[in-house]
């Protein structure tokens, strides 16, 4: 597989792309020179423009060596005990939201014992580019085996509810996190009658389904606040992706590592805040 490359990115109706060798250097692009089976034919610095019809999350894969390119709908998602019915059932994974080129996240339902694989579906069947991908373990804490070998995840949070997360943003190491998802706070200074960033004191949002979390409170104006997997700092928690916005009726990006807390609305008042997860957005009507 030295020579087979993918990655998983969201496109567009009518999106085009080319496969590239060397960052800016269309000369060394691998186009499309028509269907061949599953895939397209390719080869270095030929054919036109790959182009999608249908928008969604697509993974893309290149053989160079039988110069071969894959286009499929296809995203990562949970097979395992926790899949009811049908356990371990690669057809229907458990899927979550993309939360970037290369990352997912999966809110899901899961007991003590379970235990599970990140799998990108519909089969047990890895044994050609365009056949399925799963990662288990990897040997360091933390990553992921890429040849389909690794042994099963288990549900080390505690929680009944857990959050997982594979992240391929570095291709040369591919990750998971897990954490609970048996909460969600919004804590900051902007919340009327709530002490100031106190986790312990914070009000709790109700678990919707889906990744969304939802609650209405009275935010004061022009203030700040964050959200908050738990009960103390060094939880899970979102910060902001829309670069201060204050926007009310329409949702803003949310990111988990590292950024600016959210502004509340100009003007004081009860607000219906709804935390969407597997979209990655926050929306304050």
């Amino acid at each position: 597989l030295g020579k087979v490359f993918y990655t998983y990115i969201k496109l567009n109706a009518g999106d085009e792309f080319k496969f590239v060798k060397t960052p800016g250097d269309w000369g060394s692009a691998y186009g499309n020179s028509g269907a061949s089976g599953s895939g397209f034919n390719t080869g270095f610095n030929q054919g036109g423009n790959f182009q999608v019809s249908t928008p969604g999350v697509y993974r893309l894969t290149i053989d160079l060596e039988n110069n071969k390119a894959y286009v499929q709908q296809k995203q990562v998602g949970l097979v395992g005990s926790l899949q009811t019915p049908g356990q371990w059932d690669p057809s229907a994974p458990l899927y979550g939201g993309m939360a970037g080129r290369n990352r997912f996240i999966v809110i899901a339902p899961m007991s003590a014992t379970d235990i599970f694989k990140f799998h990108d579906g519909p089969a047990w069947d890895n044994s050609a580019p365009d056949k399925a991908r799963w990662w288990g373990k990897g040997s360091a804490t933390g990553t992921l085996d890429t040849d389909g070998n690794g042994d099963n995840i288990t549900n080390t949070t505690g929680a009944t509810r857990v959050r997982a997360i594979w992240d391929a943003t570095d291709p040369q190491q591919v990750k998971y996190d897990m954490s609970a998802a048996a909460q969600m706070r919004v804590v900051g200074d902007g919340m009327q009658g709530v002490n100031a960033w106190d986790p312990g004191a914070s009000p709790q949002m109700t678990y919707m389904g889906n990744g969304k979390w939802q609650i209405t409170l009275t935010l004061v104006a022009n203030k700040e606040i964050k959200f908050l997997a738990g009960d103390a700092w060094g939880a899970f928690d979102y910060e902001d992706a829309a670069t201060g916005a204050t926007t009310v009726g329409s949702p803003r990006a949310i990111r988990w590592d590292g950024s600016s807390n959210f502004k509340t609305p100009a003007t004081t008042g009860s607000y219906t805040i709804t935390l969407d997860e597997h979209n990655q957005t926050v929306t304050i009507n």
